[in-house]
């Protein structure tokens, strides 16, 4: 195989945009055609498999067995099969494409039929894309109150064709990038389950580690910590160039885990605020699903300013490792569940978590034994993601040079 960059001879300007001579410009209508699915009558939805049924798929449940919904046989009149390529009508999200599924599809997706002058992996990647996707988001129109694909302007997108051998060749080649980070996230999924394992063993003492004894000890957080709350804070008082570092309480849940060694965000809010102690231990107090909740940073940092809906959970360094405390809530959704409050939007308060019980080992010693090999394991697992971010941005960035046929394999 050659690689080789479309020079001056070598392309052909169509409406502002370089393609290789020997490509074709075109609409999407011209190669690719849309079938929407159908809407079988509520009535007729079971969750138990029978004979004569066949599972109606719909774009939220498809990765998961837990909301499986089947409808009787002579109703699905319109079908997909794991080969098939699927898109994802409503959102938010719009604009999921979709491979590997398999039974009746309903409004909410849309199968993708190419011509014969479209290989169906071309056409997968093309609809793949980030451009087409950002174009046919910004186009959407407004259907049954969500947000729907705006077919008239998915069918108007241009598309360069190039010959069918090489859109084999360039499927090849993205097939391949694909198996490498499909192979990359089984072995971070597979890290990710030893290390909820080993956290199952090693902060419940069902395991010791080499060279500790005695018998670990039941404690009420209430006993032992104080507890606080943040302060103010709202999103447009956090600055790039911010004097003081803070932490807002959304960032509990998307930036920190159970242990902050580092504080990116910066304000300049001097007055009324709450600020932290080394080995604090930080929760979100209100979040929209309760889940969230079982969520708990340390911070290994003094003076820190933090926001409101922050609960701190303090307590002297000589007495209780907050990372391992951290990890010991992160791994106590069912206990944090009971301690939740609210319907809409959930709640933990300073007085819910004095209740929170815990074992915890005789000695310092142990604890910290144990919180450097959760970190370790964790530092493992993020080394891995990043590979992976790193492989998917390559990716992308063969999809935008492929398609596109600014670079070519020939």
């Amino acid at each position: 195989m050659v690689i080789g960059v479309i020079n001056s001879e070598g392309h052909k300007n169509v409406k502002s945009r370089l393609i290789p001579k020997d490509w074709h410009s075109l609409k999407v209508k011209d190669v690719i055609s849309f079938s929407g699915g159908s809407q079988p009558p509520k009535n007729t939805f079971i969750t138990e498999k029978k004979s004569g049924y066949i599972r109606l798929i719909q774009i939220r449940d498809y990765k998961t067995d837990d909301f499986m919904t089947f409808i009787p046989e002579e109703l699905a009149n319109k079908k997909c099969n794991a080969e098939d390529v699927m898109i994802g009508r409503y959102g938010p999200p719009i604009f999921q494409i979709l491979k590997g599924i398999k039974g009746a599809y309903n409004v909410a997706l849309i199968k993708a039929i190419p011509t014969k002058k479209i290989e169906k992996g071309f056409m997968y990647y093309f609809l793949k894309q980030k451009t087409l996707f950002k174009h046919i988001e910004l186009l959407s129109r407004r259907s049954s109150g969500q947000t729907g694909i705006d077919i008239v302007a998915l069918n108007a997108y241009p598309i360069a064709l190039p010959p069918v051998s090489e859109q084999k060749v360039i499927v090849t080649a993205l097939s391949d990038m694909d198996e490498l980070i499909e192979s990359l996230e089984k072995v971070i999924d597979k890290k990710k389950k030893i290390k909820q394992g080993t956290m199952q063993q090693l902060l419940t003492g069902k395991k010791r580690l080499p060279g500790f004894t005695g018998e670990w000890e039941n404690r009420s957080l209430g006993n032992i910590a104080e507890f606080y709350r943040g302060k103010g804070l709202p999103k447009s008082q956090i600055v790039s160039d911010g004097k003081y570092k803070c932490i807002h309480y959304g960032e509990l849940f998307t930036q920190y885990k159970e242990n902050i060694q580092s504080v990116t965000s910066r304000t300049n809010i001097e007055k009324s605020c709450f600020t932290s102690r080394k080995n604090d231990v930080l929760m979100p107090t209100s979040d929209v699903t309760p889940n969230g909740l079982a969520t708990a940073s340390c911070i290994q940092e003094d003076n820190v300013i933090l926001g409101g809906d922050i609960l701190v959970i303090r307590m002297g360094a000589d007495t209780l490792n907050g990372v391992f405390l951290s990890y010991v809530i992160s791994n106590s959704k069912e206990q944090i569940m009971q301690l939740i409050s609210g319907t809409t939007v959930y709640h933990i308060y300073a007085a819910d978590m004095q209740g929170f019980k815990f074992k915890c080992p005789p000695t310092l010693c142990e604890q910290n034994a144990i919180v450097e090999i959760l970190l370790s394991m964790n530092a493992e697992i993020e080394l891995l993601e990043e590979k992976l971010e790193k492989y998917e941005q390559v990716k992308e960035g063969m999809m935008q040079q492929l398609l596109t046929g600014r670079i070519r394999l020939v």
